[in-house]
């Protein structure tokens, strides 16, 4: 089945850090990766609705991106279409008889940027709060 997968790069070193981070740090991290998956998923779905980098998609009853799930891992976060829309593998897959229409590749082309500077934020406004308590 098709999905999205949000994974950071440096795991490991992240992780050795969160054992000698403060509990609330790693809440807020994880919130941030959370904050993410949740704002690709919307993406996602305005991409489906708009055929942003592929024509329309045909929508009959909006299941599909209405379907579109963010589940959450530690520091990760995975964006797939619910178990209600097995389809929606071959429309981003394609057919013998379909042209794909990859949702999760474009979402990634044009959001993708947009996507981590969303990251920074949270993460740099968790930083900032952090701070606030110290001083």
């Amino acid at each position: 089945m098709a999905e999205m997968v949000i994974k950071l790069k440096n795991e490991a070193a992240i992780l050795r850090a969160f054992n000698e981070a403060p509990r609330e740090l790693t809440r807020g991290i994880q919130l941030a990766v959370n904050r993410a998956g949740i704002f690709l998923a919307g993406k996602v779905k305005e991409n489906i609705t708009s055929g942003n980098g592929m024509w329309k998609p045909p929508i009959d009853s909006g299941a599909m991106r209405q379907g579109m799930n963010a589940s959450f891992a530690p520091l990760q976060a995975t964006i797939r279409p619910s178990s209600g829309t097995p389809y929606a593998a071959y429309v981003h897959e394609g057919t013998s008889r379909m042209r794909a229409r990859p949702f999760f590749d474009i979402t990634v082309e044009s959001n993708g940027e947009e996507a981590v500077k969303f990251f920074q934020n949270e993460v740099d406004g968790i930083l900032k709060s952090l701070a606030r308590k110290i001083n």
